[in-house]
């Protein structure tokens, strides 16, 4: 009789949870659902790759590799330990019945070693969370309550199996170092004791698995399931390539996101993939430096929302299968025109489903405070991608509701009518050539001999420091005996930051204006100082019909060294620290090139700061912010200054005109601009060459 009880009692916990998940993962399914349907790239191959690369190996998690390495321990040592709670459930039901495998010792011992690994690596976890305090880890007892489900699950394990050692009067074992330990702490009881010990081990490890099983996907650990669908899902193009708005669909009236469902299927995926480990907003410069905008925050408040409007959309229609069980307090940003009432809840609340998703659940101070430098994404180990998000929330501000700051109106204006952000006449957009001695550099209309097109950029054309980068490289170039040409007052503004301010119409505008000029003087090739106009020729523009190689000038220069046809030899007695640029480096992987230029001038010390290459930190002129002014916090630039200065160098080298401009501000609100100057690698290259 107690055997069937038994039995039907587990039939009905486990079919009654299993039900419960069913209906929260398909609630979920329905809210994602929601969203716009997403237009991937058909890649299997790759997308496995992607599989196995982030998910079985932990790329991302192990950048860190204290937690990574725990969390590898936790991750493979409570997948296979439950793969054996089919041996430990089936003796439950069949006194001393095993799973029939060939070499059983080593199975069991295999199970101990990684369950006492689990119960080291939880503990270790909770150690960083709550004794240490890392600063990217939320300290409530909710965020970890998972670890309260992880000890006792690993230790029903060790205790059914030690009880029953005693039951069966079996000697201690090396196959089983832990339950023989504990089977030696309850040696003497009886065997009516240790059956009941071993049922009460039995039942607890059944139950918490399945309590598990329910909270799963109501809470942050829903990334267990999601993460792998993300991970595969993940883009496969550039990550410096943006979607872009299809203008010509007259059934379109509103731009850009707006709503919870005007994201893709694929962006609101993301949102259940996180895990809230903070590592985006540990990297980004934004809240680093005191602003409003954390990346971690800003997922987990769209996931949020998503559920609260989803749950209202598309109701539970089963009475007997409970939804939000474990339901996370909201907790939401009011806007000017809300009252707190309206958001935190009260007799004058509105339903959760009529809070503006810009103004109430994200308010616009998060929406441009974003650099667009992705060190958020590259940190995710869930492959999150932030930056589209941040985009499409300006793109209905600015071209839906025509919400933006009067330095953004401004910058657009002098674009669409100068073709550069200050508004100075496009006609003197050739004058920097004036100030080179000795050497012509053409215009594509005066000469059809050229290799190159050098796009100066508006920074390169008009900005009194940027001028000389161009200046510099345009004097190697002539040392190297390459040809170049400039389309100089035909030459139009990239439109990066247009784009990455929201404004996509004035971008596809200009993209078009800049793509006929290239095909109008068959332009092959073309070499720029401008990391953000290098990675929107190389990865957007061809979305609108440019064909053409595209070089950022230090891959030039690196190749030309490397042929012979450039030979630094004069030393530069300098000690440098390298500053990557967010659009070379991490959009474009382009870390090597400025490096090598470096090592190659005699004289140059390199040194590199705690923060480079695909970790270093913005400058802080990414995504339009290099026309805006910074009103919370610390400037990022001098963030980014102090950490170059850590180093005690007589110089910072940068190659990008943008960067240069920031770090030069920091030196100076540093005061100390002239122990230490600022220069692009190409100049300092001018320098070593005879």
């Amino acid at each position: 009789m107690g055997y069937w009880i038994n039995f039907i009692a587990f039939l009905v916990v486990t079919f009654y949870a299993v039900w419960i998940f069913y209906k929260v993962l398909q609630a979920r399914i329905s809210y994602i659902k929601m969203g716009r349907p997403a237009n991937l790239e058909k890649n299997r191959k790759a997308r496995m790759k992607n599989i196995w690369k982030l998910v079985f190996g932990q790329k991302k998690l192990l950048k860190d590799k204290k937690s990574g390495i725990a969390h590898v321990g936790i991750f493979y040592g409570a997948i296979i330990v439950q793969a054996g709670a089919v041996d430990l459930i089936g003796k439950g039901f069949f006194h001393g019945w095993h799973v029939p495998i060939p070499f059983y010792h080593y199975f069991t011992l295999s199970q101990e070693i990684l369950v006492g690994i689990v119960i080291v690596a939880v503990f270790y976890m909770t150690y960083r969370r709550y004794i240490e305090k890392l600063s990217r880890l939320q300290q409530t007892f909710r965020a970890g309550l998972v670890y309260w489900f992880l000890i006792p699950l690993m230790l029903s394990v060790v205790v059914a199996e030690g009880a029953e050692m005693v039951i069966f009067n079996e000697a201690t074992t090396v196959y089983k170092p832990l339950s023989s330990l504990f089977s030696l702490i309850i040696a003497g009881v009886s065997d009516l004791t240790a059956t009941v010990i071993f049922y009460i081990a039995w039942w607890a490890h059944l139950l918490i698995l399945l309590g598990y099983l329910v909270y799963l996907p109501q809470h942050k650990q829903f990334h267990e399931i999601f993460a792998i669908v993300n991970s595969y899902l993940k883009r496969l193009h550039s990550p410096g390539r943006l979607s872009s708005v299809d203008f010509e669909d007259e059934e379109q009236e509103e731009f850009g996101v707006g709503k919870i469902e005007d994201f893709t299927q694929k962006q609101l995926i993301d949102l259940y993939a996180c895990v809230e480990c903070g590592r985006c907003t540990d990297m980004c410069p934004a809240s680093g430096s005191g602003k409003t905008l954390s990346p971690r925050e800003l997922i987990t408040k769209l996931r949020d929302h998503l559920t609260d409007k989803g749950s209202i959309v598309k109701p539970n229609t089963v009475p007997w299968a409970p939804g939000e069980i474990f339901k996370t307090p909201r907790t939401y940003a009011v806007s000017s025109s809300r009252s707190e009432a309206s958001v935190a809840g009260g007799e004058d609340a509105l339903p959760l489903n009529e809070l503006n998703l810009i103004g109430d659940i994200i308010t616009e101070e998060e929406i441009w405070a974003c650099t667009t430098c992705r060190n958020c994404e590259d940190a995710c180990p869930v492959s999150n991608e932030h930056v589209d998000k941040i985009v499409d929330l300006r793109r209905y501000l600015v071209l839906t509701q025509g919400e933006m700051s009067p330095e953004a109106t401004r910058t657009f204006n002098n674009i669409e009518r100068q073709s550069n952000p200050w508004g100075i006449n496009r006609k003197e957009r050739a004058n920097w050539r004036e100030e080179i001695e000795d050497i012509v550099v053409p215009t594509v209309k005066e000469t059809e001999d050229f290799e190159y097109l050098f796009f100066v950029g508006s920074m390169g054309s008009f900005d009194i420091r940027s001028k000389k980068i161009a200046q510099s490289l345009v004097k190697i170039f002539n040392k190297a005996g390459i040809k170049i040409a400039i389309l100089g007052n035909e030459e139009k503004n990239s439109g990066d930051s247009v784009r990455r301010l929201g404004n996509e119409y004035l971008f596809q505008q200009l993209a078009v204006e800049n793509i006929t000029n290239f095909h109008k003087y068959n332009v092959k090739k073309i070499v720029t100082i401008d990391p953000h106009a290098y990675n929107t020729f190389k990865n957007e523009y061809p979305s609108f019909g440019l064909e053409a190689e595209v070089y950022h000038h230090t891959e030039v220069l690196a190749k030309l060294i490397e042929e012979g046809r450039i030979k630094p030899e004069k030393e530069v007695n300098e000690t440098i620290t390298y500053h990557d640029s967010c659009y070379l480096g991490r959009y474009n992987e382009k870390y090597d090139a400025p490096r090598f230029i470096l090592n190659a001038i005699p004289g140059v010390t390199l040194k590199e700061m705690e923060r480079s290459r695909e970790n270093a930190m913005c400058c802080g002129a990414g995504g339009g912010l290099m026309w805006l002014e910074e009103k919370e916090g610390t400037r990022i630039n001098e963030l980014r200054t102090e950490q170059a200065l850590q180093l005690k160098p007589t110089a910072i080298a940068t190659a990008c005109p943008y960067c240069l401009t920031m770090i030069t501000d920091g030196t100076k609100a540093k005061n100390v601009e002239e122990e230490v100057k600022t220069l692009d690698v190409v100049e300092l290259l001018e320098k070593s060459l005879a």
